[in-house]
């Protein structure tokens, strides 16, 4: 889980630096299998377009972690 969360974390400072890193006030929440990141709403786009430039998938986006777990972690 730890490469997976140094993965996230060095796609994001690549493309939008540590300022960007420090507005989108990233938290990063293991469920499960899953790991769950959390941001800043303003900054969705920037930290998506990093996570796709470098392949790494999103299931997808919710505004709380209780939607998004019922949303995309069904068990």
């Amino acid at each position: 889980m730890k490469d997976k969360q140094s993965k996230i974390e060095k796609a994001i400072l690549k493309f939008i630096g540590e300022l960007g890193w420090a507005n989108s006030n990233p938290q990063f929440i293991k469920k499960g299998n899953y790991l769950i990141l959390s941001i800043n709403h303003s900054m969705l786009n920037e930290i998506r377009t990093s996570l796709a430039l470098h392949n790494i998938k999103c299931l997808g986006v919710s505004g709380t972690i209780e939607a998004l777990t019922k949303k995309f972690l069904k068990s």
